[in-house]
Order: C-alpha cells, then structure tokens, then sequence
C-alpha cells in the first residue's frame, strides 16, 4: 500500500512539487530516490544537478568512479548536472615525482569506463585507454566530461589539473570538431557560462616539462562564458587552438594567473567587452621556464597588454607574488605604469605600490597621480612585493606619496572618494600618516592587514590561488 503523504504530493501540481522540493538537501534528496519511483523522478534532478568532489588520500576509491557508472548506466542522469565541482586540497609530494597520484579503481568498474572509450571514435583514443589503465585522474574527468553534461557551471581546481592532456584534448574535440558527438562525446557546452580551470599553486615545481597552455586556452572560445578563471602555462609560442581567433562577447569577468606579460596582452587582445580582470604576476627562482625566471618586471609591457581592455575595464586587480625566500634575489623593475591614465572607465584599482610607483625612491619627481586614471574612485594598494627589502615601504615612504597624492588628487582624480592601504604591518603605520586623509573632504584613508593574514600572526604567506575555497562535499550512493 502506498504511503498517504505520497497520494498528497500526487495530487499537487508538478510545479508545486518542485518548489517544495528546492528547499530540501542532497540527503533528502537521496532518500527520497529511495522512497518511490514517482519521487525519484522528481528528486533525481535536484540531486544531480550540482556535482562536488574532492580529492584527499583518504578518498579511497575516489566516487568519481561510481558516478562514471551510474552515469554511463543512465545517460539521462548526466543531462540533470548543471555545476560540476572537482578541488583538491593539494597533495603533499617530493620533488622527484611529476606525475599525478593515482587513484584505486576496481577492475569491473574499470571495465565499463574502457567500454565507454573504446567505441569513441577520437584520434587520442589509444592514450585515453592507456591513461585510464594507469588509473590517473585526467583520464577519469575526461570521461566525466564526455558524458551529456547540460552546464552552466564547471570548476576543475588544484590537483585534479595537475596533469590536463586528456581533458584539454576532449574541450578541444567538442570546440572545434562539428561532428563530435558522433565521435562518442556528448557534453553539451552551449550554456556553460562560468569556468575556473586553476592548478594548484605549486604544481609547476613538479612538472617543469609540461604546458597546459593548449588545454586551457579553448574555455576561450565558449560561446556563451561570461566567467573565467584560470591558470595559463607560460609557452614557447603563444598560438591559439582553433582555426581562427576567439571571440568570447559575452566574458566580462576573467582572473589569470602564471601567465607573464609578454603572453598576457595576446590573450587580452581578443577579449572586447571585458569589465572586470585581476592577474597575478608571478616569480619564482626555481622554476625551469624562461618567462618565470626572468627577474625582470617589465611595467610599460605590463600596461599595454592590459590597455587591450582598457575602452571597457572598469575593475583592476594586479597582485604579485615572488619567491617568500630567507635572501630572495633582486628583482629589476623597468618602465612605468603611467599608460593607465587612458583607462577612462576604471573607477576601481588594486595594485602594488611598487607597481604604481615603478619601484620607490624619494625622488620628488615621481608622482603617482600621474600614474592613476581620471575617474578613478578606489583604490587599493597593496604590498605584495615586500618581502624584498629594496621595496619594504617605510612609514616615511608611505607618508609623502600619499601626501602628495591627497594634494593631487582635486584636479587628477576628481571622483577619488576611498584609499586602501594594505599592509602586513598597520602596526608600525605612525598617527600622522594615519591622519593623512582628514585633510582632504571626500577622501577616505584606510590601513588594513590582509585577510589571509588576519588572526594568524604578523607573518608573511603565500596564496595558492584567486578565491580558492575548501568545497561542500557529500557522500552519495550512485
């Protein structure tokens, strides 16, 4: 005999049901696929429609597996997936290895993963089998994205791009092959709207010969992405994967990193409605690739790249991260940043000082209302590079840049309204600089620690990331 308060949902309508389903969780979810048929029907896209796994050691057999198999079961189940979510929380691993940890799969489970590759008709289609018989966990996403995804959504974080050949190679068939659904492939990219393919932040030391240039760089031509993040190999010869150039008109928010600025203004260049971008320059001594160990800070190159977005960029973030060692090695900084006065619709800028001001000295001819675009209304400036002694601003330093960007700032930036000072140090910041801002109506100052360091003492870290956030994760039975 059926159960009473199912003869009650049976006789609302289907958009009720749904509604009240939407304020349930995954575990109600579950549970309710358990229950009845009749619930499972309406219950299944709900508990399908946003995918989040991690990848730990204790992960042992990771559930990607059991969800290749249910989905390969049931194709429809793979149509209900509309945010796909694979993080990590980076494996600790020595120098000697380059390649990913492998993950434990049973051999009937391998079975069905290999049926599915072998009838896909793709000309990587032997090294797809060899990788998924090696258990890596490139081989695994790939398949997982070969399936009737509908997303809106798609994040693949850290380790799981620790190695990305396979799942650069399937992006790449259903970009630019026509008839890849009829190769086997079946993910559906016509609303994927959000991207963030981010390798974890260390992961170049360990595989200093590859370059995910390839595999990243086709996000670039989804028709509908509006969001990208992205970490974006240094290569031999920037050239991009398809037949012609992206257009990507509907981007407006994009966070790179690990890409230098000879490579980043190439990129920039087909991006036309652009608003919002925050790239991070990186340096690391040991690093084998030849745009990261050069030392040179090349500010004018930085500005052109960017001036690509400048007509349409109304959100700046430029940070830097060099190596956090006892003794780090000079860095050499060229050019200015005083092209960034042409950007007449920034209103909102986050950058080093050592940036902003080409390195640092008390010479009065340096001004940095040169270097700020008119209509600017914020602006935040950071310390990221003081680790290096010769740009550790003193107190003193600080007090006559800003002192002469306050004079300034009536005529050269009128709508002006908010300074932020960063620094992992407000403890030494003096009362009078502190006071600064009181003499200019309309004009906040303010001194700030950094998030990432606030609650953990005065030392200096380093992040691993843009935005990476440890994800939700529950342990469904598929």
């Amino acid at each position: 005999m059926e159960d009473q308060s199912l003869h009650s949902l049976r006789g609302y309508p289907m958009e009720l049901c749904q509604c009240i389903f939407s304020y349930l969780s995954k575990t109600d979810y579950f549970n309710l696929c358990l229950v009845h048929g009749r619930l499972r029907t309406i219950a299944e896209p709900y508990l399908y429609s946003e995918i989040q796994f991690t990848w730990e050691e204790k992960l042992q057999p990771h559930p990607i597996t059991s969800l290749l198999r249910s989905l390969l079961r049931r194709p429809q189940l793979a149509t209900f997936i509309r945010r796909l979510s694979l993080a990590d929380f980076n494996f600790y691993n020595p120098y000697s290895e380059d390649r990913a940890p492998k993950i434990l799969v049973s051999e009937d489970a391998l079975k069905e993963l290999i049926a599915f590759v072998m009838k896909a008709t793709v000309p990587y289609r032997q090294i797809w089998l060899e990788e998924l018989q090696n258990v890596t966990m490139d081989a695994f996403v790939a398949l997982l994205l070969s399936q009737p995804l509908r997303l809106s959504c798609l994040a693949i974080d850290g380790d799981f791009l620790w190695e990305s050949k396979l799942i650069g190679l399937v992006l790449r068939s259903m970009l630019f092959e026509p008839d890849a659904h009829y190769n086997g492939l079946r993910l559906d990219l016509s609303h994927l709207e959000t991207v963030s393919l981010q390798a974890s932040g260390d992961r170049f030391r360990f595989y200093n010969n590859a370059r995910n240039t390839d595999d990243i760089l086709p996000i670039f031509y989804l028709p509908s992405v509006k969001r990208i993040s992205a970490s974006v190999d240094n290569p031999s010869n920037f050239s991009w994967p398809g037949t012609t150039l992206p257009s990507p008109a509907k981007l407006r928010n994009l966070k790179l990193e690990n890409i230098r600025e000879p490579f980043l203004g190439q990129l920039l260049s087909v991006i036309s409605q652009l608003q919002y971008l925050h790239w991070r320059w990186y340096y690391f001594e040991d690093v084998y690739d030849k745009q990261f160990r050069t030392r040179i800070i090349d500010l004018t190159q930085i500005t052109k790249s960017i001036s690509y977005v400048r007509e349409t960029l109304t959100e700046l973030i430029i940070s830097a991260t060099a190596a956090n060692d006892p003794e780090p090695p000079p860095l050499i900084i060229r050019g200015s940043m005083k092209g960034m006065r042409d950007f007449k619709k920034l209103i909102k800028l986050t950058v080093s000082r050592t940036f902003l001001m080409g390195g640092w000295s008390l010479d009065l001819t340096k001004r940095v209302e040169e270097y700020l675009p008119q209509n600017l209304k914020f602006l935040t400036m950071t310390d990221d590079l003081a680790t290096h002694e010769e740009y550790d601003w003193a107190d003193r330093d600080l007090y006559c840049m800003l002192e002469r960007l306050l004079k300034a700032c009536q005529t050269s930036t009128p709508h002006l309204c908010e300074i932020k000072v960063m620094t992992h140090r407000p403890y030494e910041i003096t009362a009078q600089t502190r006071k600064l801002g009181e003499s200019i109506n309309g004009v906040s100052i303010q001194f700030e620690e950094p998030a990432s360091l606030r609650g953990h003492g005065r030392g200096r870290g380093r992040g691993r990331g843009i935005g990476r956030v440890r994800p939700t994760w529950y342990e469904p039975i598929w």
